[in-house]
């Protein structure tokens, strides 16, 4: 469970992956990251990832009218590939 301290700068939380977050926001993509060499080729600086090093990372934007709403964020620490196509598109009805 990751608890967001709403008072600070979400670029500024540690328990985040931040880099990850940041580009699902800017660019209202699912980020999906299977495996350690996808994690480690695209977001090798970021500190959570370093440390958490989680198996399966998906981040799922919420877009409605066009804009951004949420963004869920989904990790697995003990299995790659945890995010198969089905629950994706679950998660997108």
């Amino acid at each position: 469970e990751i608890t967001l301290d709403l008072s600070k700068p979400v670029a500024s939380q540690m328990n985040l992956p931040i880099a990850i977050i940041s580009y699902a926001e800017r660019t209202k993509e699912l980020v999906l990251i299977q495996s350690d060499q996808e994690r480690e080729r695209r977001y090798q600086q970021d500190a959570y990832l370093k440390h958490q090093q989680p198996q399966s990372i998906l981040t799922l934007p919420i877009i409605h009218l066009n804009q951004l709403k949420y963004l869920l964020y989904f990790e697995n620490k003990d299995v790659s590939h945890a995010f198969t196509p089905e629950n994706i598109n679950t998660l997108q009805l």
